[in-house]
C-alpha cells in the first residue's frame, strides 16, 4: 500500500469551534435525506455568522497554496466525531466554500473508522496516524486534545469558546431556513447549556492562536525556498 508522505490532518471539532447548534440544524432539518446540497450556502452563512473560530481561512487557504505548490501532498480530516447522514462530509464542504479552497481536502477519516482501545478508565477511539503517511516526521494533525494519537506529530490547538451572536443566528436560522422562534430557541438553550461552564477566548487570543499553528506547521514543513513567505500574518 501507497501513503501519501507529507500530510497535515484536521480535527474536526479542535479546530472549528462551535459546531453543536449546526449540527443540531442539520440533524432535524436534513435527517436520513441525501438531499442537503441546496443548504449547503444557508449552512457556511451559519458557520461564519459566529460559530466558526476567527481566521480559520488563514489556516485553510495557507494548506491549499502548500498543495499547490507541492510543499505538502495531502490535507486530511481525521476526526472521532461519527459522519451520521454525512454530516461531516457535509461539514468538510461548507469549510471549502466558507474558506475558498475547492477539493483542498483529500480524505475524511471519521468516528465509524477510529480504532476502539479500552483501558481501565473505559473505552476511547484511537487516531493513529500511519493510516495517512508512513512518514511518522512528516504527518501532522492540528488537534484540540492531543491525547490517544500515535505514530505522527501533535499540534494541540486550544478550544474556542468565542462568544455566539445569539440574536444574529437566530434571525439567520428563522429567515432562511423555516425555522420556528420556539424551535430557534431549542437548538440556542441546548447550546447555551453545553458551553456554559467552558472558557471564553477572545479574538486578538485566537489571532495568536492561529498565527502560532502557521509557524509551527512552517517548522515541520519549511519552504524549499528559505527566504520566502508564503502568508502575510
Amino acid at each position: 500500500m501507497s501513503y501519501t508522505q507529507r500530510v497535515v490532518a484536521l480535527d474536526i471539532r479542535g479546530i472549528l469551534g462551535n459546531i453543536s447548534p449546526t449540527k443540531i440544524l442539520y440533524e432535524t432539518l436534513i435527517g436520513s435525506s441525501t438531499e442537503y446540497d441546496k443548504y449547503l450556502q444557508h449552512f457556511v452563512g451559519l458557520l461564519q455568522n459566529g460559530l466558526l473560530r476567527p481566521n480559520l481561512d488563514k489556516i485553510l487557504g495557507t494548506l491549499q497554496l502548500w498543495k499547490q505548490q507541492g510543499r505538502i501532498d495531502s490535507v486530511d480530516i481525521f476526526t472521532t466525531e461519527f459522519n451520521t447522514n454525512n454530516w461531516i462530509v457535509f461539514l468538510v464542504e461548507c469549510l471549502e466554500i466558507y474558506a475558498n479552497t475547492p477539493k483542498l481536502f483529500n480524505r475524511i477519516i471519521s468516528g465509524e473508522e477510529c480504532q476502539i482501545i479500552l483501558n481501565n478508565s473505559g473505552k476511547y477511539l484511537l487516531k493513529d496516524l500511519s493510516r495517512l503517511s508512513n512518514n511518522r516526521n512528516q504527518v501532522v494533525i492540528i488537534q484540540g486534545k492531543p491525547e490517544y494519537i500515535v505514530n505522527g506529530l501533535v499540534i494541540a490547538i486550544p478550544d474556542y469558546n468565542g462568544d455566539i451572536y445569539f440574536k444574529q443566528f437566530k434571525n439567520y436560522i428563522i429567515t432562511n431556513l423555516d425555522v420556528e422562534s420556539t424551535e430557534a430557541d431549542k437548538f440556542l438553550s441546548k447550546y447555551i447549556e453545553e458551553n456554559l461552564n467552558k472558557q471564553q477566548y477572545n479574538e486578538d487570543y485566537n489571532e495568536e492562536v492561529i498565527s502560532d499553528i502557521i509557524y509551527q506547521l512552517k517548522t515541520i514543513f519549511p519552504s524549499p525556498n528559505a527566504t520566502s513567505d508564503d502568508i502575510n500574518l
